[in-house]
């Protein structure tokens, strides 16, 4: 029972350091503060990022704009 625990800890760990990583946030401040947090906090971390994660990215998507030239 505490493997499962500890590895779902883990997996839910991991997938929160991915999202934040490919996130696009206001300020560059956070993504450093939210990994920290993920990091020092991990299950503090996975549960609060969930929750302030729409009040600290960005709301626009990107745009496809190729450059060939």
């Amino acid at each position: 029972m505490e493997i499962i625990a500890i590895t779902s800890i883990i997996v839910l760990c991991v997938w929160t350091m991915i999202d934040i990583v490919r996130a696009r946030f206001k300020e560059p401040t956070m993504k450093t503060l939210c990994i920290l947090g993920v990091l020092f906090h991990p299950i503090l971390g996975i549960i609060v990022y969930p929750l302030l994660r729409k009040t600290l990215l960005q709301r626009e998507r990107r745009k496809f704009e190729p450059k060939f030239i």
